[in-house]
């Protein structure tokens, strides 16, 4: 019985291999990719850059199943905080490719306060800072790498110029993950 247990949990707990499939993979020197790992193809990776006072800039571009891609971007503040934008507009740029502007509604006030979310699901309380972003859908992208510059953001009288958000096209890979956990 003990041994049944024993081999029970290990096959439980174990790790599969999953092909991740294509996705663009993103880069900033201040900011950390991460993925969740239960997504359908394992290739939702998002990049999050943590800025002062706990606002952080998030980003990331999803390859879809139809083979078009979508466009990720947002501003997270915390609870009485406020920022100021230069721009209410995004700069997405292939390699090779000439530069896309895109306006982000949210932000065409340029002046941005955050607050505290609050979810109740089944009685569980969640709280999260406000987000202030959108989701482009891009169509089909044909470049390998792209860059993605935002506007100067002000935070106390300070500013604040990002580097561009560099996103480069991986395939092929294969990522393990436990087989209980999803």
């Amino acid at each position: 019985m003990r041994l049944f247990l024993i081999l029970s949990i290990l096959v439980l707990c174990s790790c599969v291999a999953i092909p991740r499939g294509s996705y663009y993979y993103p880069t900033h020197p201040l900011g950390e990719a991460k993925s969740g790992t239960c997504d359908k193809n394992s290739n939702k990776i998002s990049l999050e850059i943590p800025l002062e006072k706990g606002i952080r800039v998030g980003s990331s571009l999803r390859s879809n199943i139809d083979g078009t891609s979508t466009l990720s971007v947002n501003i997270f503040l915390p609870e009485n905080t406020r920022i100021v934008l230069a721009s209410n507009k995004i700069i997405l740029q292939g390699t090779n490719d000439a530069p896309e502007t895109y306006a982000i509604r949210e932000w065409k006030d340029k002046t941005l306060i955050g607050e505290k979310i609050i979810h109740v699901y089944r009685g569980t309380e969640f709280i999260y800072d406000k987000s202030f972003g959108t989701e482009l859908l891009m169509g089909k992208l044909n470049s390998n790498n792209y860059s993605l510059t935002l506007p100067e953001i002000i935070i106390d009288g300070s500013k604040v110029k990002l580097d561009p958000i560099v996103f480069t096209f991986r395939t092929g890979e294969v990522q393990w993950l436990p087989k209980l956990n999803c």
